[in-house]
């Protein structure tokens, strides 16, 4: 099809011959893609991605946290529930946990203090996991958003909404 070749040129840098690029792509499902996009010169190198151990997770956890959750916060408690998840779950899950406990914040102390807990993340993911299966939980975000930018503005922030569509 035209799309196909449309990014198969690209990828083989048909227009980008003189440049330093290199390409990266991800999959879950390395399976569903298409033999073209796989021969060798066109994909140098495919690495598998195993799936996320329990250190794996509690890293990932304490990083998209940000320091906004303790080293010592016992994470450990939560790693079962997110076996078999991907990485982009777990940013998910703590990154909504971070928008609840901005929510919740009642103006006391700084904004940028707040400080994670396992169960705020617990909470998190019980939320998501019944959110992915069937509620539409824009207005409630868009909510929660519209609050946070007045509270950073009423600090002297500068604050902007953009909405990917």
């Amino acid at each position: 099809t035209q799309h196909m070749d449309q990014v198969l040129n690209t990828i083989d840098g048909v227009d980008t011959k003189n440049l330093d690029v290199i390409t990266i792509l991800t999959t879950n499902n390395l399976e569903m893609i298409h033999p073209a996009f796989l021969r060798e010169g066109r994909m140098d190198t495919i690495i598998q991605v195993d799936q996320l151990d329990s250190n794996a997770i509690e890293s990932l956890l304490l990083y998209f946290g940000k320091g906004h959750i303790s080293e010592e916060e016992p994470l450990y408690q939560l790693t079962s529930r997110f076996q078999g998840r991907s990485a982009a779950f777990i940013r998910e899950v703590v990154e909504r946990s971070k928008l609840q406990k901005l929510a919740d914040w009642k103006g006391e102390g700084d904004i940028t203090s707040i400080i994670l807990t396992a169960q705020d993340i617990e909470l998190a993911y019980h939320h998501h996991s019944a959110e992915r299966e069937h509620v539409d939980t824009s207005t409630g975000e868009a909510q929660i958003l519209m609050k946070i930018l007045s509270e950073l503005e009423a600090g002297g922030h500068k604050a902007k909404a953009v909405r990917a569509r």
